[in-house]
């Protein structure tokens, strides 16, 4: 029938991140599914024709938070860069709310595209959800996610022009202002990544970069636990059920 793609994508719930996906593959089928479900004489035939169903899908609000997840599953990634990244999208869902209040939806351009080409109005109700659960996704970014556990650990970013850390002992407090003071490392520290800097500081600085290493060494997400049960399922296969996948695991990782 022309449709740019040709199948339908599979969604599995162990792997969240494929359900945006699903759901604008749905939404880019919708007449071909519609097609095939009027010649099956199925039930949900009408729900693809239906301005409200569709309006419903909620394929920009799964775009963005794919995209944010995305840019959480990476490599060499630590607790304060995520943190950013998690604080940056919780301050979007604030100015998405206020537009849609407005009736103004250039964030979400499936659902303004399909408004403007059906030359239809978003009914009042429906704002009211599309309000609702914007209000409810800030809510809970807020409550998983709260700036205020992040909030002692930001000196490790920049050691510079922090303020010391009330929690810290009497070595502590002076090789950080040993840190601070120390021009060398002001200079070291702009052309460094920030592992590669507080690793060049152990051996003078050997208290606070244990503190700091400790920090930076957390899991700040599930992505590498995600890529050894990828790298098991390649490596591990029925041919090779023998094998012994320490070695092997970290170069995969």
């Amino acid at each position: 029938m022309g449709a740019e793609h040709s199948c339908l994508l599979f969604y599995s719930s162990s792997r969240w991140l494929s359900l945006g996906n699903s759901l604008l593959r749905v939404y880019d089928l919708r007449n071909e599914i519609h097609s095939y479900l009027h010649d099956d004489e199925h039930c949900f035939t009408d729900k693809f024709i239906d301005a409200d169903f569709l309006i419903q899908l909620p394929l920009d609000r799964f775009e963005k938070l794919n995209v944010l997840s995305k840019s959480l599953q990476s490599n060499n990634t630590n607790t304060l860069q995520l943190s950013d990244k998690v604080s940056g999208f919780t301050k979007k869902v604030i100015l998405w709310k206020g537009s849609v209040s407005k009736g103004d939806y250039k964030w979400f351009p499936s659902l303004d595209m399909f408004l403007r080409d059906n030359e239809i109005a978003l009914k009042e109700e429906l704002r009211t959800v599309f309000v609702l659960y914007l209000s409810q996704l800030y809510f809970y970014l807020q409550k998983y996610f709260p700036e205020d556990e992040v909030e002692p650990i930001k000196w490790v970013r920049v050691p510079f022009n922090a303020e010391i850390p009330q929690h810290f002992n009497n070595e502590e407090a002076e090789q950080l202002i040993d840190i601070s003071s120390d021009s060398t490392l002001k200079v070291q520290f702009q052309s460094l990544l920030l592992l590669e800097f507080w690793c060049q500081t152990q051996e003078e600085y050997s208290v606070i970069s244990k503190i700091v290493l400790r920090v930076l060494s957390l899991f700040a997400t599930s992505y590498l636990c995600e890529a050894g049960f990828s790298a098991v399922e390649v490596i591990k296969s029925k041919y090779r059920a023998k094998i012994h996948l320490e070695k092997e695991m970290r170069v995969a990782i």
